[in-house]
């Protein structure tokens, strides 16, 4: 038995960019058992297999794993799946006409947006189908500064924490890019820390306030470190409403991310504020198509 698959770069419009994601087709037959066992052949950060619809008017349902776990939300799967769904389908908006579908995932139902590009490719917005939240504090900054190899002055403890938005990531402030190029992750003391997940944020060196760079650590996870990262982008905005809340109105953010790693990845961050509460997040980019086939799915591990 086997399904066609797809590869794509997600969060750039350059090939061997971004970050890679595989999507498997009509996957609705397939176990859970036999999911995890693809992901784990395709080895990358996340692969999503289509499925049918829960809902009357989405398009399909996305089952979203990592080599280790099935995750309820994550962003570069979104676009990813979004975008290559537009294109098997011939969708075709133009300028001032996007075309609108919703999307199912174990997180909720999810609303897609696709655009035509500037550079004339196809963008993907989705609305974070579950506002970011606080949860819990972050570890002392000592720690986490010899978590990330750091010194603690390299640190911007404010509103340091536990976020989610489906998916819970530590959001941590450092004082400038140089820092978050400097970072090298402790695997074994995030699992002492029990930090499954780490998004670290830095202003952008010309002073831009509407872009940040970012990197996200999560080696318990089975990711060392992650090209871009949607699901922890959409924790964003409720760290930056927590350390301005005197902002209020709406916000449009880039943020940069796999510089580090040679994949760079740019994620147009979307935010309605009203103090320190957020109401609504969007999350969107590019894709780029990079390959398809077919793959064998694992004898014994499909439904009835």
């Amino acid at each position: 038995m086997k399904r066609d698959f797809y590869t794509t770069d997600v969060f750039t419009s350059t090939p061997f960019a971004g970050n890679p994601l595989a999507v498997v087709g009509d996957a609705g037959d397939l176990s859970d058992a036999s999911m995890a066992t693809l992901a784990r052949e395709f080895n990358l950060s996340e692969t999503v297999f289509l499925c049918p619809p829960k809902s009357e008017d989405a398009l399909a349902s996305l089952r979203i794993f990592t080599v280790q776990r099935e995750l309820p939300f994550a962003g570069h799967p979104t676009v990813g799946a979004a975008l290559l769904i537009a294109e098997l389908a011939d969708m075709e908006p133009t300028a001032g006409q996007p075309v609108d579908f919703a999307l199912d995932l174990e997180v909720g139902r999810t609303l897609i947006r696709i655009e035509r590009a500037s550079d004339g490719g196809l963008s993907a917005t989705f609305t974070a189908p579950r506002l970011p939240v606080w949860q819990a504090p972050a570890p002392e900054a000592a720690a986490l500064a010899s978590l990330l190899g750091l010194d603690v002055e390299q640190l911007d403890m404010e509103q340091a924490g536990l976020y989610s938005a489906g998916t819970p990531f530590f959001v941590v402030g450092l004082k400038d890019r140089a820092a978050l190029g400097a970072c090298r992750f402790d695997a074994t003391m995030a699992e002492r820390l029990q930090v499954m997940d780490l998004y670290a944020v830095a202003p952008d060196p010309s002073g831009n306030t509407d872009r940040l760079h970012t990197r996200m650590f999560a080696p318990l996870m089975g990711i060392a470190e992650d090209p871009a990262t949607g699901s922890a982008a959409a924790c964003v905005p409720a760290f930056l409403a927590r350390r301005e809340p005197q902002r209020s109105g709406w916000r449009s953010l880039e943020l940069c991310q796999g510089e580090d790693m040679g994949r760079p990845s740019s994620i147009q961050l979307g935010f309605e504020q009203r103090g320190a509460e957020v109401s609504k997040v969007t999350i969107g980019g590019q894709a780029r198509r990079i390959s398809q086939g077919q793959v064998l799915v694992p004898a014994g591990t499909a439904q009835p």
